[in-house]
């Protein structure tokens, strides 16, 4: 037997967050004592996506990626897009082309990934192509897939079968290539150095240079109509229209004010859709091309990434707004009529059965359904005044610490209409909360810990309150006594007892910053930022000792235990998972890279579930008998 490194591409978020969601992680236990077979030790199943930043339609389908996760929408009903189908991608979804029953997808640092589409409730992972850049957007002529893949130019696949795509031909570009398009027998290149390079590919496999139209700025998008090229480029807040029908001696013939965080142009006829991030949508005439003109702006919620258009209908990937349908008739005042969101910047959050309640930052409080894990879906949303947090559940209720704002009380009796009963203003900043029988401990920041009655939810009232050596960010109850992860005073063990007159018990100063505790038997097991996992056994809560200190790649700043298993969200640095069968000695079995942030661990006795900020929902199976602890798996970018 000898240690096996498996590697999947998770991913991460490029863009201004979107900023959400659950990473879901299902673990067989591990046993010390099992031998392990020299194969995958996971496998990637479907999950839900994160920041949608790519759509394209197909008929009556629609297809997006949502973070890592590349979804097929039913859009039969336009104000309720409906997903069918989802199955993760090896990266990021940054654009999408649809082909002949296949959807070819750039996936960033993994290259392409095809999905067989022709089952919409089943996509399936054909084949992936790992290009020597980073394909940040793709085209699709017949059998052919033209990438702009940065540095390396222009990457050339034949997909005459798309389970084996063969790497052709490669074009070198000047600067790096950030987007391409190609019609008839042109293909045009965004190339951030030169501008707009004209390819002849009467024969597809075998492009041929022909000119450049010089751009203004940083050239990062291309469309491309007939012989009308638009083109958007970084520092230039303008469209500019291109002719190109002398390939030789392409020039630009028209500019048009644009946002300057303009990202992506696509043209449907003579109209372009310009995604202008932050400042939604435009829609642009193109009839006469040396005279464009906006005919309509939308704006949306989150940030535009990419549009698509069937007949009147728009299709937006809005980024942390999710998927938008909108309807762009009459005329020149499109309206929104619908759409499809995930989760926001999910915080951490409780499980409840079957069902996750997530404290999802500034997009307040998800509930979703993990009764099949591998397809979760979202039951019911709820705004927050502020950013949510963390959570206590308390029967139906949740209690939700939403920073400044304080406790917010929502009854979720019924999932899918989660009903904001409360607001309790707590006198610091509410980052952290558990429950404890009928009264919930907040972490209050640097007002220490606050405890409140929740024996009635609809007017909770505050009981007692006490002062924490450092400021209070985190906490976990151990039968009466809250183990508070205290910042950079390390933990404080409060006496609950008496709620109305909450003590401290205990403190111990630990390596790094304290930002989450979670409890095992008698030891607590800290997210202690840069000093990583940090183990404390509390037997003696007056006098709380160090057992364990062990290094993380991040910022550790959450952690769960399942089994043995300890889970730390380590912020950029992933997840680290340690088994922690003997205290004194966490074993690190490996991390987990993945799109967004990891900043919280819900556990259950089985499985786990990360909240990854913009990391979409990403479901991992075993697939093997138990390993043993020394195995070194990884799961990496």
């Amino acid at each position: 037997m000898r240690p096996v490194s498996v590697s999947l591409r998770v991913g991460r978020y490029c863009h201004g967050i979107a900023r959400a969601l659950l990473l879901i992680l299902s673990i067989l236990q591990l046993s010390a004592q099992s031998a392990f077979a020299d194969s995958d030790l996971f496998t990637a199943k479907p999950s839900m996506g994160g920041s949608c930043d790519a759509v394209a339609v197909d008929g009556p389908r629609v297809h997006a990626a949502l973070g890592a996760a590349f979804t097929v929408f039913d859009v039969s009903s336009l104000s309720t897009p409906r997903p069918v189908g989802s199955i993760r991608l090896p990266d990021t979804g940054r654009a999408i082309s649809v082909s002949g029953g296949f959807a070819y997808v750039a996936c960033g640092s993994a290259g392409v990934a095809i999905v067989e589409v022709v089952n919409p409730a089943n996509p399936r992972l054909v084949a992936t192509c790992d290009t020597p850049g980073f394909a940040s957007d793709l085209t699709v002529l017949g059998a052919v897939v033209y990438v702009a893949d940065g540095a390396p130019g222009i990457q050339v696949l034949d997909v005459t079968l798309p389970a084996a795509p063969v790497l052709v031909a490669t074009r070198k570009s000047v600067g790096p290539v950030a987007a391409v398009a190609a019609a008839g027998s042109l293909m045009v290149a965004a190339d951030e150095h030169t501008g707009a390079a004209v390819y002849d590919i009467s024969n597809p496999l075998a492009p041929v240079y022909r000119g450049t139209a010089a751009i203004q700025g940083l050239c990062n998008a291309v469309a491309l109509a007939g012989t009308t090229v638009c083109a958007l480029a970084d520092g230039y807040a303008k469209l500019q229209v291109v002719n190109a029908s002398n390939p030789a001696a392409p020039s630009v013939v028209a500019t048009l004010p644009v946002v300057a965080a303009a990202r992506r142009v696509r043209m449907v006829g003579a109209t372009a859709l310009v995604a202008e991030a932050e400042a939604g949508i435009q829609m642009v005439n193109l009839a006469n091309p040396s005279s464009p003109s906006v005919t309509a702006t939308l704006n949306t919620a989150g940030c535009v990434a990419d549009a698509a258009m069937a007949g009147s209908t728009l299709f937006v990937a809005d980024g942390q707004g999710g998927l938008l349908t909108a309807n762009s008739a009459p005329p020149g005042s499109p309206s929104i009529t619908g759409g499809y969101r995930s989760l926001g910047d999910a915080h951490g959050g409780v499980l409840s059965g079957t069902m996750a309640v997530v404290a999802d930052g500034a997009g307040g409080l998800k509930l979703v359904d993990l009764t099949y894990p591998f397809d979760p879906k979202i039951l019911g949303t709820a705004t927050s005044l502020a950013e949510a947090r963390s959570i206590a559940l308390v029967g139906s209720n949740a209690f939700v610490a939403e920073g400044d704002a304080g406790v917010r009380v929502f009854n979720i009796g019924t999932p899918s209409q989660p009903n904001a009963v409360a607001l309790l203003d707590t006198p610091g900043i509410a980052l952290g909360i558990a429950s404890a029988g009928s009264s919930v401990c907040v972490a209050d920041g640097p007002n220490g810990v606050v405890m409140i009655d929740a024996s009635a939810p609809a007017a909770p009232t505050k009981r007692g309150a006490c002062a924490t050596p450092g400021f209070a960010m985190g906490v976990a109850m151990r039968g009466s006594d809250a183990i508070v992860a205290d910042g950079a005073a390390g933990i404080s063990v409060i006496n609950c007892a008496n709620p109305s007159a909450p003590s401290v018990r205990g403190t111990l100063v630990t390596p790094g910053v304290a930002y989450a505790v979670a409890i095992g038997g008698t030891n607590a097991f800290v997210a202690a930022g840069r000093g990583g996992l940090v183990v404390v056994n509390i037997a003696n809560p007056a006098s709380p000792t160090l057992l364990a200190q062990t290094p993380t790649p991040g910022t550790a700043m959450g952690v769960g235990l399942s089994g043995s298993l300890c889970l730390v969200a380590d912020d950029l640095g992933g997840t680290s998972v340690f088994n922690v069968s003997v205290a004194t000695a966490p074993v690190l079995l490996g991390q987990i890279s993945a799109t967004g942030r990891s900043q919280g661990i819900l556990t259950s006795s089985d499985t786990a579930y990360i909240a990854s900020g913009s990391g979409g929902l990403l479901t991992l199976a075993d697939a093997g008998p138990p390993v043993a602890a020394v195995v070194d798996w990884q799961l990496y970018k």
